[in-house]
């Protein structure tokens, strides 16, 4: 298995060339693109919950999902972790050439 959902959440980037150019893409059509960065911060903000007993409860439900291999969220996350380590790789090696 991965890492867990929240460690995954909570070391997404705030700053790098994806997040620099959504805020770009988001000057230049103006919409509702946010950084989230942190689990709690995360359930906070797509929920507009406050109450840290249901926040708990919410990261206790997204952990037991995630953990639930017949739901593929793990599957997921191993693709999506695949193609960006891959693209990263490429990207390197066409600077290196």
């Amino acid at each position: 298995m991965s890492k867990p959902i929240y460690e995954l959440v909570n070391n997404l980037p705030q700053k790098n060339l994806t997040v620099f150019v959504l805020r770009s893409l988001d000057k230049v059509l103006p919409g509702e693109w946010e950084n989230i960065v942190g689990f709690e911060n995360t359930i906070r903000q797509v929920t507009g919950e406050s109450d840290a007993a249901l926040i708990e409860q919410i990261g206790a439900r997204a952990i037991q999902l995630y953990n639930d291999k017949s739901e593929g969220y793990q599957r997921a996350m191993w693709l999506y972790q695949t193609i960006d380590s891959t693209g990263r790789a490429l990207g390197q090696a066409a600077l290196a050439s």
